[in-house]
């Protein structure tokens, strides 16, 4: 009765294993989320993700190595000792839901939501904030029940250019060369906007992606856009299979990219285009 009344809490873990092919192969990943709802409309959140051991770094095997990597007060040691010396990275969230939304009249919304998330790259006690640079996410959802509309901006530019890299794990949060992390990459901002539509017979949606990157050492920003146009089509399998799933729908997405100065070299433009077609089943 106790814990009801302070509000829900939530809590969840991983631990997976990186590829080989790469500079610290089979290296680790543990990854934590926790959240606490003090009332219905607010949700405060933390996250971390930490890359450990792979080829020529400290393997763990006790409870106590676990507990100082998951404390972090031994990242980037001004004495040498690097033994527990990771590639960290951690997150605090704030949400606001809108249910009052649905009390306004004149307006179309019935709720939504706004969030900000501040994360940091690895830690360094010696300073306050005790992070080596910060990244920033700012969203707005808002929903008639039918139509949602999403708008976010992201950023992760530092002077140093170090989001997402590390100096034992160069390839930074990256499996098989694609990034874990947001799509575009350190040093870099973003302005992201959908309007998902649900139409009865299939949803659909239409976004578009304005990126930024930097590269301080050249000074040349690449830039991108791009358009996504993306839907889900009900369909019935019971004529065709034996074993009828919950529902099933056929994905579809079409994907137009454009980049100026590419690869961070001066007066480079590139296109991509490309569509996706699959067939969801659930069981």
């Amino acid at each position: 009765m106790v814990f009801k009344k302070i509000g829900k809490f939530k809590f969840e873990t991983f631990f997976s294993q990186l590829e080989s092919d790469r500079e610290r192969a089979y290296a680790k990943v543990w990854g934590m989320r926790g959240s606490y709802k003090p009332l219905s409309f607010i949700e405060l959140g933390a996250t971390r993700s930490i890359v450990y051991e792979g080829e020529g770094r400290p393997h763990y095997h006790r409870l106590k190595d676990y507990w100082k990597i998951f404390k972090a007060n031994k990242e980037n040691p001004k004495d040498g000792n690097d033994y527990y010396d990771n590639d960290q990275k951690a997150s605090l969230d704030f949400t606001i839901y809108l249910p009052f939304l649905k009390n306004i009249k004149g307006q179309p919304f019935k709720g939504g939501k706004m969030y900000y998330v501040y994360a940091g790259e690895d830690r360094h006690k010696h300073s306050l904030p005790p992070l080596a640079t910060v990244a920033h996410i700012y969203g707005l959802k808002l929903t008639t029940g039918k139509t949602d509309i999403l708008c976010e901006y992201a950023d992760t530019i530092d002077d140093a250019s170090l989001w997402y890299t590390h100096h034992y794990y160069p390839q930074g949060y990256t499996y098989k060369e694609f990034l874990i992390g947001h799509h575009m990459g350190g040093d870099a901002e973003d302005i992201f906007f959908e309007i998902f539509h649900d139409f009865e017979k299939f949803r659909g949606a239409f976004a578009m992606d304005y990126e930024k990157r930097e590269k301080k050492f050249s000074k040349i920003v690449e830039k991108r856009r791009e358009v996504l146009i993306r839907g889900d089509i009900p369909v019935n399998l019971k004529k065709f299979m034996k074993l009828t799933p919950i529902s099933s729908t056929v994905s579809m997405e079409f994907h137009r990219s454009s980049w100026k100065n590419f690869n961070h070299v001066q007066g480079k433009e590139k296109k991509d285009y490309w569509l996706s077609i699959g067939l969801n089943l659930k069981f």
